[in-house]
């Protein structure tokens, strides 16, 4: 089975010069569950990698949640660009 990649906004765009940021992921659908893997279909381990779907729930949906889940917690944008105002006198 192929997996289908997809992506997640993690950082809107502020202005022209500034793209935001998004962070791209692949999953499958084996049976009653979602799980992430690379573009290989080799599944992610660790934590927020898998979760059962629900009745009526989108696998995409599940997907984006597991990898914001995974996202959230490896990043702590301890060296990102700090944005300063423009201070004229």
């Amino acid at each position: 089975m192929k997996p289908t990649h997809f992506f997640i906004t993690t950082r809107a765009p502020k202005d022209a010069s500034d793209p935001g940021e998004v962070e791209l992921g692949y999953y499958l659908v084996e049976g009653d569950e979602v799980a992430l893997c690379d573009v290989d279909g080799a599944g992610l381990r660790g934590e927020n990698s898998r979760r059962k779907l629900k009745a009526g729930e989108d696998a995409r949906r599940v997907a984006s949640s597991l990898l914001r889940a995974r996202v959230s917690r490896k990043s702590n944008n301890f060296h990102r660009k700090i944005e300063y105002e423009d201070w004229r006198i």
